[in-house]
């Protein structure tokens, strides 16, 4: 978001894929940021030259406070040398929906190009942001129009960036660990087992035939092969955290992870692709009533409770948290979780599918799509004029 040309600073964070906001962290109260949602608080900035010394640039910075609460607001930049900038600081309480301003300036040499002003930002007196602010000096003389705005000024302030502080983050994971609850099975420890991961409605495998290989090269049906894949994942995951491979089969009689197709009822009631997850009597239970669900429950398992993430596709994306004594363990679980949308296709437009399922995007099998409409409602010529020049560019 740095250096972004001619924006007000908006302090959305540059994630790759917003889609992950699907998954949602409970805060407690006394361990939460003051802006449980990262939006609630907004920072821009816009600058204009000072009316009687152009080489000084008066720059505002605009925090509005979104959220629900009064907050008191800390700002501190640093010692620009560029910038002829020695420190400043801002403090001032912002009530809920409301916004204040903080006025400062900085001296632009001649020859500047770009610059980086650096700081921070105290929420309810606690470091929580810090603080990037861009300057681009004046462009070339000979700049072409090509439909953005031109720098004339000495500077101008081009972008506001505010992370969340890495103190902040790892107190708050801090918080979030010790409120975690106690492991009761451990499912697998330095190459050790006694789980079987069992799916007693996918076809029986031949006898002495391992059940995950014979169902890869076997004839499935569509979901049946999105769920062998996930059934994949899961042994893969465990085998990369503990060492140990899980055998996947039709039937055993040890403790299992066992996936049920069973009718959820009441319990997941407005809910789509709802799937239940709960341990009992030494073994995991992931039940529900598709064959998609089942699908979404192991995912469930995997990112919720063992550590195991795709921030985005392909294997630089992927994030397996190996943990020091190769031991993999599971809390007491009772949970049932779903969808409230009716449908959902994903976030990469078909090009991984993969991908959109181990995040639990694919909801009722995508039953509607979505795509992009804006030139539907904003033309910038005539739509006959369009489609006459797209007659004549077939034609010839």
């Amino acid at each position: 978001m740095l250096g972004y040309r001619h924006t007000s600073g908006s302090v959305a964070p540059a994630l790759i894929f917003a889609f992950l906001l699907l998954c949602l962290t409970q805060l407690s109260t006394a361990a939460a940021p003051a802006f449980p949602n990262y939006r609630d608080l907004k920072i821009y900035t816009t600058s204009a030259p000072d009316t009687k010394n152009p080489g000084k640039i008066v720059a505002r910075t605009q925090f509005v406070n979104e959220g629900k609460t009064a907050v008191r607001i800390g700002a501190r930049l640093k010692t620009s040398r560029v910038l002829k900038i020695t420190g400043g600081r801002f403090a001032k309480s912002i009530q809920a929906g409301k916004s204040v301003e903080w006025i400062w300036s900085f001296l632009a040499p001649e020859d500047l190009q770009r610059e980086v002003i650096t700081g921070s930002i105290a929420i309810n007196g606690s470091t929580e942001r810090d603080l990037f602010i861009s300057v681009l000096g004046p462009d070339p003389a000979d700049m072409k129009d090509n439909g953005v705005e031109k720098i004339t000024e000495r500077a101008r302030v081009v972008a506001t960036y505010a992370p969340r502080a890495q103190a902040s983050i790892r107190e708050e994971m801090q918080a979030l660990k010790a409120r975690q609850p106690k492991p009761l099975l451990t499912l697998a420890v330095a190459g050790e087992t006694e789980y079987t991961i069992i799916a007693p409605f996918l076809p029986i495998p031949p006898p002495g035939q391992d059940a995950l290989a014979y169902w890869k090269g076997a004839i499935l049906t569509a979901p049946q092969r999105e769920l062998v894949e996930a059934l994949d994942d899961l042994q893969r995951c465990l085998k990369l955290q503990s060492g140990a491979t899980l055998p996947v089969a039709f039937q055993a009689a040890g403790p299992v992870i066992c996936l049920r197709q069973v009718d959820l009822g009441e319990a997941a009631k407005g809910l789509n692709d709802a799937y239940r997850l709960r341990t009992d009597n030494g073994d995991v239970i992931i039940e529900a009533g598709s064959l998609e669900s089942l699908r979404n429950g192991i995912y469930g398992l995997l990112t919720d409770h063992l550590d195991c993430h795709w921030f985005q596709p392909r294997e630089l994306g992927e994030e397996i948290i190996i943990p020091k004594d190769k031991t993999v363990c599971v809390p007491a679980l009772n949970e049932v979780k779903g969808s409230p949308w009716f449908s959902a296709n994903g976030a990469t437009f078909g090009h991984d599918l993969r991908w959109d399922r181990r995040n639990r995007g694919i909801i009722n099998r995508a039953r509607m799509s979505f795509g992009h409409s804006w030139f539907g409602y904003i033309e910038p010529v005539p739509k006959s004029a369009f489609f006459k020049n797209e007659t004549s560019k077939n034609a010839s």
